[in-house]
């Protein structure tokens, strides 16, 4: 944990040397400072990361079992911009683009074991823009639509819905409710060879 704290710290600084002399790179405090809060992240189990700017500073937040826990670190202001540009530049969305929402997604393999898939979104707010990352681990087993809880009639109904020729389905809920899991669910049912025609 103390060398945890060290090299966050060392990061914090060397990243905002790196801001103050217009130098970057590969390997770049920045890149490591980032790599280090989602390793961090995976690290604790979160479902999300968020990063939101302050006047004093961008304030660092984890979603850990449904309830936001703030870091009691913050992360300097005058490297705030450089943070969210690494991360909309992992993400693959536009990096000059600051007065819109934006959307995009990170794989992320952690020492090359983990695949995980982060689901990034940006958002202007008054003190500069708010970043979410939400985490899911690709290697997880997703679940089948049998296994999602629906009652037998609202399976039937669900898989009919799945297999019809034509329409929309929405699936809406608050979060961690389980839209990921049925959404992955039905597209697994819908690539069955049984169902290859329909």
């Amino acid at each position: 944990m103390q060398d945890e704290v060290c090299a966050w710290y060392r990061w914090i600084g060397q990243a905002m040397r790196e801001v103050q002399r217009g130098s970057s790179g590969v390997e770049s405090a920045v890149v490591r400072l980032v790599n280090g809060l989602i390793d961090q992240s995976i690290h604790w189990m979160v479902s999300d990361l968020h990063l939101e700017p302050m006047e004093g500073g961008m304030r660092i937040r984890y979603r850990r079992d449904g309830i936001l826990q703030e870091d009691a670190r913050k992360l300097p202001k005058n490297i705030e911009a450089a943070v969210v540009s690494r991360i909309k530049v992992m993400a693959g969305m536009d990096i000059a683009q600051r007065q819109r929402p934006q959307d995009g997604h990170i794989r992320y393999e952690q020492d090359g074991q983990k695949a995980l898939d982060i689901r990034v979104a940006s958002m202007p707010v008054i003190c500069g823009e708010m970043m979410v990352l939400r985490f899911m681990n690709l290697e997880d087993e997703m679940l089948k639509v049998a296994e999602l809880g629906f009652s037998e009639t609202n399976q039937q109904k669900f898989e009919m819905l799945i297999h019809a020729p034509a329409g929309l389905l929405v699936i809406c809920g608050p979060m961690n409710s389980g839209k990921t899991s049925s959404l992955y669910a039905a597209l697994e049912l819908a690539k069955l060879p049984e169902y290859a025609g329909k």
